[in-house]
């Protein structure tokens, strides 16, 4: 039985690009001892069996003892988004969106295929398609932009030469 995850009220770190890329973060090795990742190098985190596991670029996946729910209010905006009841992405991993119920995200992980495919829930569906673009330099809207401006000032032109005639 799955129980509903209910997002948090607590406000979550907010970090800048500077601090993200030189940040590490200590967890705990389930052989001893601790391990240090950088958290521009985790792609995602998920809930495999009530186990949740740590997914970065550099290492096999780690498994560590504590809910999700918890983990997520440690990582900050607007790097990591919670796009599922058992899933946190690294926006910054993410390769592409495609659309459905709630939609799939591509994430690069260090399997095979180079990427894995993770859910998007139905009810985060916009605030990670929000999370996702806020730092990505949209080309279609660079190009609706670019053929405006050309469209207007190829209509000013013509006006001109209009109005000399």
């Amino acid at each position: 039985m799955k129980t509903k995850r209910t997002q948090s009220t607590k406000k979550r770190p907010q970090m800048s690009l500077i601090e993200y890329l030189h940040k590490r973060v200590s967890i705990p090795n389930p052989h001893g001892g601790t391990l240090y990742i950088y958290l521009c190098n985790i792609t995602h985190i998920s809930i495999d069996d009530k186990k949740l596991y740590i997914h970065s670029l550099t290492d096999e996946p780690i498994y560590i003892n504590i809910l999700i729910s918890k983990l997520y209010d440690t990582f900050p905006e607007p790097f990591f988004d919670n796009c599922h009841e058992a899933h946190i992405v690294n926006v910054n991993h993410v390769l592409g969106h495609t659309p459905g119920d709630g939609g799939i995200l591509k994430v690069k992980d260090r399997c095979e295929f180079g990427y894995i495919e993770i859910p998007v829930s139905r009810n985060n569906k916009d605030s990670t398609k929000t999370a996702i673009d806020a730092d990505t330099l949209n080309i279609a809207k660079i190009k609706d932009a670019y053929e405006k401006k050309t469209f207007a000032v190829k209509t000013k032109v013509q006006n001109k030469k209009n109005n000399k005639q």
